[in-house]
């Protein structure tokens, strides 16, 4: 059975949703497309995207004049964790941090403000190292972590049904969030507001 790459669903799950009685478990292409299409527009819309990768890999930051908090992308957990900077900014990542002592990971206790575990994407420092700043705006933080949420939350999933449920997914049209109220109540509190323009 084919699947649908990084959904927050399969497409059999969607056709239960939607009750369509001539679903074809052998003819999926437009319901995997629906799918994937419903789960990107969640993505796009909240700044972020909740699948979680297999394993870890690392991805370099600019980092800000004044980091006091310093905002990464959403990683599910600190097994496999590593902070390094680069003093000069010559592309040598060659100081090490060590989480509890020259920085902590937030949200504490990996909960958000809706009471459920989350992923973490904030760095701060607490010792007496410091984010360097490049003067040319390069790149001198590298966090090499297991990128996603370590799971789906159901608003999410549910957000991303009824998106992809839409007739005009099924049909490969475009797909969105804006213009659907229920969706946007649904995704709200996931959203980034340091990558979405108007977001809280």
């Amino acid at each position: 059975m084919a699947v649908a790459t990084n959904s927050y669903f399969e497409p059999d799950q969607l056709a239960a949703y939607m009750k369509d009685p001539e679903y074809n478990a052998n003819d999926q292409a437009a319901y995997i497309s629906a799918c994937e299409a419903g789960c990107r527009a969640v993505d796009a819309w909240c700044g972020r995207r909740f699948y979680l990768d297999t394993g870890v890999s690392a991805r370099q930051y600019v980092a800000p004049r004044y980091p006091v908090r310093f905002l990464v992308d959403d990683f599910a957990t600190t097994t496999g964790l590593l902070v390094a900077t680069d003093e000069d900014a010559d592309g040598t990542f060659e100081t090490s941090w060590t989480i509890g002592t020259d920085f902590r990971v937030f949200p504490v206790n990996q909960i958000g403000h809706t009471g459920e575990t989350v992923a973490y994407y904030e760095l701060v420092p607490t010792g007496t190292k410091s984010f360097p700043v490049s003067t040319y705006g390069l790149p001198t933080v590298q966090v090499t972590a297991k990128w996603g949420w370590p799971s789906v939350p159901p608003p999410v999933k549910r957000g991303g049904f009824i998106l992809a449920a839409n007739l005009d997914a099924l049909r490969g049209g475009p797909v969105t969030v804006d213009g659907n109220e229920m969706v946007q109540r649904l995704l709200q509190p996931y959203r980034r507001g340091d990558r979405v323009f108007g977001a809280a």
